[in-house]
């Protein structure tokens, strides 16, 4: 009989029956966290998985056919000496957060330790114009951009002109929109389509049955976001304290050369606002590194990133495909027939 948790993985697989607890199920155990407490990486857990079960199977097998001695017994209830194997596994590097939490989606529905996309909150904060939530508020064929994850992708072609397109579902931490990419974009877009590829989204909001959708437009990697929607950066030094930060702003900027402007606006009490734009040398690249360290430096409020202004576009018009006696278009900002929603 077990008494309390768990402390090794060659605790569970002695202790457990193997022929019910496989190794399908430990490894399931492991990928989902909660074999956790056990002191060691997840990586390091699955790596000894397959000795311990081996020495377990051998051990129970023993029992089995009342083979085990009193010597066998003692070591049995006392902990295992670390092995060099046992060492070099401990010295594994863990799973890349982003690995672990797949797996915890794929095994449990839900993710445990984290969300993938929170380490790219403030990004999205800052370049986003609207959320899932935010989206339920807006107007239809208002130009927005989300930032999520894409969870669902389903490719398929539109019924009348059998030209490709593609269903999507885009996550963000509020909830999910349902994402059409037609085959004006489809080209373009293409590449971008990848399971659980995090992104922005700018397109067109359409509403269906009291649901809002939307008609991609442009689909940018996370990572590219900043450069491609970020027009210029605003620090505010507030005070004399802060306007002696200017020799660490300077480092601090030089670090990420690039194509976006950087402005400063001088707010100092008893003193007229000043906004000046800095030289050409300190145009930045604005990754989420140097927003970080420049909100650490100066404070939140005082990092704006001013993004491009969407740029309303054409609704879809496929090309006509003459039937009978004449063509039947699709309706502008409606999914072509046929396509039903993921």
């Amino acid at each position: 009989e077990v008494q309390g948790q768990f402390q090794s993985v060659q605790e569970l697989c002695r202790d457990a029956d193997l022929r019910l607890v496989n190794r399908k199920v430990c490894e399931s155990l492991i990928k989902s966290g909660a074999c956790d407490s056990m002191g060691l990486s997840r990586a390091a857990l699955l790596a000894s998985l397959d000795q311990a079960m081996e020495e377990a199977t051998s051990l129970q097998k023993d029992r089995a056919r009342g083979q085990l001695t009193f010597f066998d017994t003692l070591s049995s209830a006392t902990p295992d000496a670390p092995s060099k194997t046992t060492a070099a596994i401990t010295r594994l590097r863990d799973w890349p957060e982003s690995q672990k939490l797949a797996f915890e989606k794929a095994l449990l529905g839900f993710y445990v330790s984290g969300h993938p996309l929170s380490r790219y909150q403030r990004s999205m904060e800052v370049l986003a114009t609207t959320t899932t939530q935010q989206l339920l508020h807006v107007e239809e064929n208002t130009m927005v951009t989300l930032g999520g994850m894409l969870t669902k992708i389903k490719h398929t072609t539109t019924k009348k002109t059998n030209e490709q397109m593609a269903v999507c579902v885009l996550e963000d931490l509020q909830g999910n929109v349902e994402v059409l990419v037609f085959p004006n974009s489809f080209t373009q877009l293409a590449p971008q389509l990848k399971p659980n590829a995090i992104v922005f989204v700018e397109g067109r909001v359409t509403i269906r049955e009291d649901r809002p959708r939307l008609i991609a437009q442009q689909i940018i990697p996370i990572e590219q976001g900043a450069n491609k929607l970020a027009q210029a950066i605003e620090l505010v030094l507030h005070d004399q304290g802060e306007v002696a930060l200017l020799g660490q702003l300077k480092g601090l900027l030089g670090r990420f050369p690039g194509a976006v402007p950087i402005y400063l606006r001088l707010e100092i009490p008893d003193q007229s606002s000043v906004r000046l734009k800095l030289a050409e040398q300190f145009k930045v690249e604005p990754r989420q590194e140097l927003l970080d360290e420049l909100e650490h430096l100066l404070g939140r409020e005082s990092v704006i990133v001013k993004r491009h202004p969407l740029k309303p576009t054409a609704p879809f018009r496929p090309r006509f495909r003459p039937s009978g006696s004449g063509s039947e278009p699709y309706q502008a900002l409606k999914p072509p027939s046929g396509v039903r929603p993921l």
